[in-house]
């Protein structure tokens, strides 16, 4: 299978293409939003920057839907409202796992990090435009902040970080299946199979962030 054939189509007089990363998108989006306001009158800091998280990367696929079908329109640059949501949300996820520190310097430089690296691969990405700098970011983010630190939470007594820690290692495939390019199917090609890693991904950290808040207190991590 060639793995650059995908599905074209036409609705409305519009030519059309890959309407199963229209659907996947928009599954994302549906779990995000309502993620985002099951837990946005959240009074913690923490489970406010997680209902960011949700409402950056929840516009992000919705938009990022539209950017696939109408992709003979506007071509790269309507990917980019998606690429841009993607990294606004990887901070906010990192930020929130930072927000159970106790140690300001180690915090401080944490958050330095995340915002550094934000504006470095959005700047490379857009300039560039290559999703690769956006894959990247993520990987980063998902496996220090989210992985490394929910790790070390969740043995230090936070057991809600199960369902974060999960999350990353569910999400891990598809970095794998983008590199490697694995492509089972034009009905279900390469972005379509990522994508369902992603979705189980989003809905353990939604699990996570609900429990979270219900886990008073910060834990120093040394």
């Amino acid at each position: 299978m060639n793995q650059m054939e995908i599905i074209h189509f036409s609705a409305f007089g519009l030519n059309l293409q890959e309407p199963m990363a229209l659907v996947f998108n928009w599954l994302i989006a549906s779990i995000c939003f309502i993620a985002y306001f099951s837990i946005r009158k959240s009074k913690s800091e923490e489970i406010r920057l997680w209902s960011l998280f949700f409402l950056f990367f929840g516009l992000s696929t919705f938009i990022g839907g539209f950017g696939h079908v109408f992709f003979q329109y506007f071509g790269v640059f309507g990917k980019f409202p998606h690429w841009i949501g993607g990294i606004v949300s990887a901070y906010f996820a990192g930020k929130a796992m930072l927000c159970r520190l106790e140690n300001f310097q180690l915090k401080r430089t944490l958050n330095q990090v995340l915002i550094f690296k934000a504006i470095v691969f959005l700047g490379l990405a857009l300039t560039l435009q290559n999703f690769i700098f956006v894959a990247v970011d993520a990987i980063v983010t998902y496996l220090f902040y989210c992985g490394i630190i929910g790790y070390n939470l969740m043995m230090k007594g936070v057991f809600a970080m199960k369902y974060i820690v999960a999350g990353v290692l569910i999400c891990i495939p598809a970095a794998f299946v983008y590199i490697l390019k694995i492509n089972p199917g034009i009905w279900f090609n390469t972005d379509d199979l990522s994508h369902v890693f992603m979705l189980a991904c989003v809905f353990l950290f939604y699990l996570g962030s609900k429990s979270l808040a219900n886990e008073p207190g910060k834990l120093k991590i040394v």
